[in-house]
Order: C-alpha cells, then structure tokens, then sequence
C-alpha cells in the first residue's frame, strides 16, 4: 500500500447514522474546548449522509438542544409535534384502545421526523471540524479489516 492510499486520523468513527454523527459532534466541540486539535475521520457504507436510514422516529427534543446549543430549533427537519398519545392492543380481530397509557412510552411534546433527513441536517453543520468520507459498502468492509488490524491505545484517555 503506498502513502497515496493512506488516510491518517486521530479519531475514527464508523457510521454515519444518528449516532455516529452525534458523536462527532460532540467530539468535536470537547475537543475544541480542550483546546485539543485531533482529525475526526468518520466513514459511511452508504452513497451519502442519510442514504440508510429510511426510517421516521419520534425524538426527544433536549438532545438536539444540548449537542447543537448554538442552532437555531426551527432549523431542524422536524416534521409535527406529538401532542397526544394513546396505547392500542391490535390483534387479528381488530384493535382495542386502553383506557390509560403506559407512562414510560409518553411522547406528547416530542416530534415526529425522517432519521434520513436529520443526519443529513446535522452532516452540514458548517461549524464542526468532522471529516466524513462517504465510502461503499465493500470499501467499508476493507476497512472496518484494516481498523481491527491497526487499533492502537486511545490518543483521548476515557
């Protein structure tokens, strides 16, 4: 392997999903406010940012708030907020909605969104020092090969 196919980091993220992107982030700004300067590499299966995650998700809001205190809220790709929840027991038969809902599983107060559209919205964010490499799937595999090979002790004590 020449130079030419080298990629040197300090930090390797695999994953480009909701929390592989957090995690830089966050990474990132800790790192800034240590006054640390480390090259954050994260790498992607997908064609882009977003391009597996298909799926919708009901997400707590207080995340966003404390991972990106500086964006203003109505710039991420929210869809609705929830504001009523209801616990439905569905069977072959039909449906019956219980009179109570379980606690734990409240969402009122949260929103609706496309996974694939918020990892998009939080790989632009301009302000964080993230270096992303989009890569294929086998490409990805190679990888994850190399990495196993080449892991040495952590640079950031945990």
């Amino acid at each position: 392997m020449s130079n030419a196919d080298t990629v040197s980091t300090d930090i390797l993220i695999i994953g480009g999903g909701p929390s592989g992107l957090a995690t830089s982030i966050h990474l990132a700004d800790t790192l800034k406010q240590k006054g640390l300067n480390h090259r954050i590499l994260l790498i992607e299966k997908g064609s882009s940012i977003g391009s597996h995650i298909l799926s919708g998700a009901v997400i707590k809001t207080d995340v966003f708030k404390s991972l990106l205190p500086d964006v203003d809220f109505t710039e991420i790709p929210f869809n609705a907020k929830v504001v009523t929840d209801s616990t439905v027991l569905l069977s072959e038969n039909g449906s019956f909605k219980l009179p109570f809902h379980v606690p734990y599983m409240s969402n009122a107060g949260n929103y609706t969104a496309s996974l694939g559209q918020v990892c998009r919205f939080l790989a632009k964010k301009p302000k964080r020092k993230v270096w992303k490499f989009i890569l294929d799937s086998q490409l990805m595999k190679f990888c994850i090969k190399m990495v196993k090979l080449l892991v040495q002790k952590p640079l950031i004590p945990v």
